[in-house]
């Protein structure tokens, strides 16, 4: 070994040394504390039902569980001149000692007490929109079956949150010919009533640069004749979609495409320093049967 090869490889072995000498293990005393901030889930909606409100404390910022239920609260919602008591019902979760609904234009005033703090939040519900019935053709392999288009994510006049679902009656397979071949699939059912998994989205009033990455244009088959596709929308008051919008913005909107957002704390509408969001909704519902015409 010449004189400059071993120079180099121990100049090498001095800096790897330096290196890991000055590497310090950082404990980050954060990531296994957390100051219990009161955290609220709730809302008010136009169905006549037992309204809900959740209660839970902020979780560390590593963590495996479910957020814990908070118990032992005071929860009232008041809307106009009529005051409604909650109570809880299993751990964190609050409903209505009565049925009630809220109403378009009305103000929905929730109160919390807890550990003698009071928390506060005020939602108006806003109307929402009318609902187009879905797009419905024939399937593209088996015309004796049908699908539909899901409503496109954008826009649309004011913000929604939607769930769409198809459901198969019993006896379907009487809207055709009594020798007609269903496949495996549908043959199997014959008789049977059948239910697909709910499909819940927002639709959105503006094209989200960072969001279009993650949507498209989904279609849902091959449904027989007889199916009713159920369309469900919740109406969102603007203050609560700059909500929504931001917490998708931490979450399923992080890091798609060239696009992105600064990372930001995500502010709701509770007093004193809770986290959450309460609001209210005016729900709409539309059922159309698959009958055989197409558009």
């Amino acid at each position: 070994m010449n004189n400059t090869s071993f120079i180099i490889k121990a100049f090498l072995a001095i800096i790897i040394i330096a290196l890991t000498a000055c590497v310090e293990q950082i404990e980050w005393e954060e990531a296994l504390t957390h100051s219990e901030t009161l955290v609220v889930e709730g809302y008010v909606s136009s169905e006549i039902k037992q309204q809900e409100v959740k209660l839970s404390s902020t979780q560390t910022v590593i963590t495996s569980g479910s957020p814990t239920g908070v118990s032992n609260a005071i929860v009232t919602v008041s809307v106009g001149d009529s005051i409604y008591q909650y109570i809880e019902t299993e751990t964190g979760v609050y409903l209505s000692e009565k049925e009630f609904a809220g109403k378009p234009g009305e103000i929905c005033h929730l109160e919390i007490q807890y550990k003698g703090e009071l928390f506060e939040a005020d939602a108006e519900m806003v109307a929402a929109n009318s609902i187009k019935p879905v797009k419905v053709s024939h399937n593209e392999y088996r015309e004796i079956f049908y699908d539909y288009i899901l409503p496109s994510n954008f826009g649309v006049d004011a913000p929604l949150k939607i769930s769409v679902h198809a459901e198969v009656p019993e006896g379907w397979q009487n809207n055709y010919p009594a020798d007609t071949d269903f496949g495996t699939f549908w043959g199997n059912r014959i008789g049977e009533a059948y239910q697909n998994k709910d499909t819940t989205y927002y639709l959105h009033p503006t094209l989200e640069p960072a969001a279009i990455f993650a949507y498209s244009e989904h279609e849902m088959g091959a449904y027989p004749l007889g199916t009713e596709i159920i369309q469900v929308y919740r109406s969102i008051a603007p203050e609560h979609y700059q909500f929504i919008r931001a917490v998708l913005s931490e979450t399923e909107w992080r890091g798609i495409g060239p696009f992105g957002y600064i990372p930001a704390d995500v502010k709701g509408n509770i007093s004193n320093g809770a986290r959450g969001y309460f609001y209210a909704t005016e729900v709409k519902i539309h059922r159309q049967v698959i009958s055989g015409e197409t558009e």
